[in-house]
């Protein structure tokens, strides 16, 4: 609409902004000067511009495109970099006798090592972890009561925490991962995502793009994910996310845009 009024848009990428604002604020000013100079060129004073009509010069359409595709290549490559790839627990384990045969201490350890590796992980998954690591094509009744006595014996020992059923190590650095195709079919569910690592993308994702919608803080946190899209479960999944950092005081929401509260906190190792 104002191009239509006879104006043109100096534009401020967002990932040059995060890297480079002070040679952002010189291009800023020289956009004003230039300004200036072209309306005192049609006859007006510097007191007497009406800058609500000042004509700055258009940029060239295609060239605007071909910066806007290489700026969006560039925050796409700044936002995949907050994750790294998703690590399946994949171990040697006395195969020679089930689960339930082995000693407590010893299927306790195991799942230690099973969350060390790829926790948060909700319960759930470490059964069937479990199930793969020891080569079994279905999780008996007596596995899964050995397993469970298993994590409730790790959690009351502190050796890992709970959240929602998701088990982490204590104080272990929450990673953001990205899943891809050869991650298992269950990681790559809404259910499946830990609220500790969704908050830890949430929070990576506005450091660099300084503030965002929640539309695209949403679609921004999916793709970060290894999604494709970012719909029903998965988006509700990071709006309540969205909302726990936002009643943490973590991040806060000013004229329709998220951002973090505090600058220096940090999302990954």
């Amino acid at each position: 609409m104002l191009e239509d009024h006879g104006w043109a848009l100096h534009r401020i990428w967002s990932t040059d902004w995060f890297q480079r604002p002070d040679a952002q604020l010189k291009k800023v000013q020289d956009a004003i000067t230039s300004a200036l100079r072209n309306a005192s060129s049609r006859g007006g004073t510097r007191d007497s511009l009406n800058f609500g009509t000042a004509v700055f010069t258009k940029p060239d359409t295609e060239a605007s495109v071909s910066r806007e595709a290489s700026g969006t290549a560039e925050g796409e490559s700044l936002f995949i970099s907050l994750a790294v790839p998703y690590e399946v627990a994949d171990f040697q384990v006395p195969t020679d006798k089930s689960p339930y045969e082995i000693s407590k201490k010893a299927l306790a350890k195991t799942i230690v090592k099973i969350v060390s590796i790829e926790g948060p992980l909700h319960e759930s998954e470490v059964l069937l972890r479990v199930r793969d690591l020891w080569g079994m094509g279905r999780t008996s009744a007596r596995v899964q009561e050995a397993v469970s006595i298993a994590i409730q014996s790790v959690v009351s020992d502190s050796a890992c925490t709970m959240e929602d059923g998701f088990l982490s190590i204590p104080d272990a650095p929450v990673r953001v991962r990205t899943r891809g195709d050869d991650c298992p079919p269950n990681m790559r569910k809404a259910e499946s995502l830990p609220p500790a690592e969704l908050r830890a993308a949430i929070l990576g994702v506005l450091q660099i793009s300084i503030a965002a919608g929640e539309d695209e803080l949403a679609s921004t946190v999916a793709r970060v994910l290894g999604f494709r899209s970012c719909g029903g479960n998965l988006r509700d999944a990071i709006q309540s996310q969205i909302q726990s950092l936002a009643t943490a005081g973590s991040i806060g929401f000013s004229e329709g845009m998220w951002s973090v509260t505090d600058r220096k906190a940090e999302w990954v190792d």
